[in-house]
């Protein structure tokens, strides 16, 4: 096909394949499952990129059980995208405990506004004040002008009746 006479490498077609993955996630779910074929045919249906994106399209269209099965199947914990992947799909599967590990196991590999906010919203769930108030302030850490996550850092210092550092967040 043409796709793959431009893209020649195979770090080419898989950065062509991630891209027109992205573009599709945004539009509806039958374009993405277009790209998928897309990409089975330019890396492989057994390619991990593959693989990654299929996990990504099962989570987003509410089979996340389907989406862990495949990657259980290519487990890699030291890999960011694996962990967010996984953790977004316990998410979507309503286990919130696992899914506040694999996102924390995230932050450190893969630090990042978005993952701080999961975490906070996960302690919020559990009801972990602790867990809220640490990725509250790593959020801020990157985002300070995240007024959002400033009122609810301000507002858990309050409950902790650290009113100076309450004061501190709602005057930045």
């Amino acid at each position: 096909t043409k796709l793959s006479s431009l893209a020649a490498s195979t770090l080419e077609r898989e950065e062509v394949c991630e891209l027109l993955y992205e573009l599709s996630a945004q539009l509806d779910h039958r374009h993405t499952e277009d790209v998928l074929g897309l990409t089975s045919q330019l890396i492989g249906a057994d390619s991990k990129l593959y693989k990654l994106l299929s996990a990504d399209s099962q989570t987003r269209s509410g089979k996340p059980n389907e989406a862990m099965k495949l990657l259980d199947g290519i487990q890699s914990e030291d890999d960011a995208r694996w962990l967010r992947l996984y953790a977004n799909a316990h998410l979507k599967n309503g286990d919130d405990s696992r899914a506040l590990h694999l996102f924390t196991a995230l932050s450190a590999r893969a630090p990042s506004p978005d993952v701080f906010r999961a975490i906070a919203d996960l302690g919020r769930r559990l009801k972990d004040r602790n867990v809220q108030l640490q990725a509250l302030v790593r959020l801020l850490a990157l985002e300070p002008n995240d007024i959002a996550a400033r009122n609810r850092l301000a507002r858990i210092y309050l409950s902790n009746e650290e009113f100076e550092s309450a004061v501190a967040q709602l005057t930045l």
